[in-house]
């Protein structure tokens, strides 16, 4: 199971050229009709409301083949530090399978199998014209999890569903491989779709959003408490996605040991026996350990 699941997240997950965004906004605003600018300053001021993020979750991936449908469940524990830290243990059985990590220039996974530990790291920073970007990357992953801010409204589009919902339509500016987001908003302000567009409006991922609470920060009344959805699912245009479910999200507590979040730290401890670089204009290996 363990190198099953390692093989579902380098292949069937990590190249989609695109993966979510946003966070849920609080319950302040309840026109039937959103607004949007009220919707993005709410959003904004939600999402600087976060100091860090401290969770266990439980999840599953799933992809189709010739031979049906598969599914392998992982827990992960989690810890993000504002505005660009990330840290990602996860586990199969109690066994760490794979430790995903990122800074505000470059991202990485530990892949640990039975016959060597492998270290991919991502520059995010890269502006080749390879715009393919793994799940695990600084960029995906906090996008998905609702981790980053949102882009302007100034040059984006605006409509409403048949049920009423906002969708706003927002280009991405930077290093990305989708050019635009689509958001799905209801009445309450939670963002409950997002997708991931390439320049011809082509859904290269999507992400849906369910069961938003608050996260509770230190020092913070708690009406003022950020919200975050507990339940999110990511599927991708290749057949495979991936379930997520946030146990007791917390942003209370002091920073969290550097050690998590430095990847030189992390090297000594994991002892890669191989390095690779995964974009830029051309593809590096190295050998790891001693």
């Amino acid at each position: 199971m363990k190198t099953l699941l390692l093989s579902v997240l380098l292949v069937s997950l990590l190249w989609i050229g695109g993966c979510g965004t946003t966070r849920s906004v609080g319950e302040q605003v309840d026109r039937v009709q959103l607004d949007p600018e009220t919707f993005l300053e709410t959003h904004h001021r939600n999402w600087s409301n976060l100091p860090r993020l401290d969770t266990r979750a439980s999840g599953s991936t799933w992809w189709e083949d010739q031979q049906g449908r598969h599914v392998d469940r992982f827990q992960i524990r989690l810890f993000y530090e504002a505005p660009h830290d990330l840290a990602v243990n996860c586990s199969v059985l109690g066994s760490r399978v794979a430790w995903i990590g990122a800074s505000s220039a470059e991202s990485w996974i530990f892949m640990f199998d039975k016959d060597e530990t492998v270290l991919m790291i991502s520059d995010d920073q890269d502006t080749s014209d390879d715009r393919s970007v793994p799940i695990w990357s600084a960029q995906v992953l906090k996008q998905v999890l609702m981790l980053s801010p949102l882009p302007p409204l100034s040059s984006g589009s605006i409509d409403w569903d048949s049920k009423g919902r906002l969708m706003l339509t927002l280009p991405v500016a930077g290093n990305r491989p989708w050019s635009s987001i689509r958001l799905c908003v209801d009445e309450s302000g939670h963002v409950r779709r997002q997708e991931l567009l390439a320049a011809d409006s082509t859904e290269l991922a999507s992400a849906e959003y369910d069961d938003h609470v608050s996260v509770p920060v230190d020092s913070m009344a708690p009406g003022d408490y950020p919200r975050l959805p507990r339940r999110i699912r990511i599927t991708t245009s290749r057949d495979s996605g991936m379930n997520i479910f946030l146990d007791e999200p917390t942003g209370r507590g002091g920073p969290r040991k550097r050690r998590l979040f430095d990847l030189e730290q992390l090297k000594q401890q994991f002892k890669p026996d191989r390095i690779e670089r995964v974009n830029g204009p051309a593809g590096t290996s190295e050998l790891g350990g001693e």
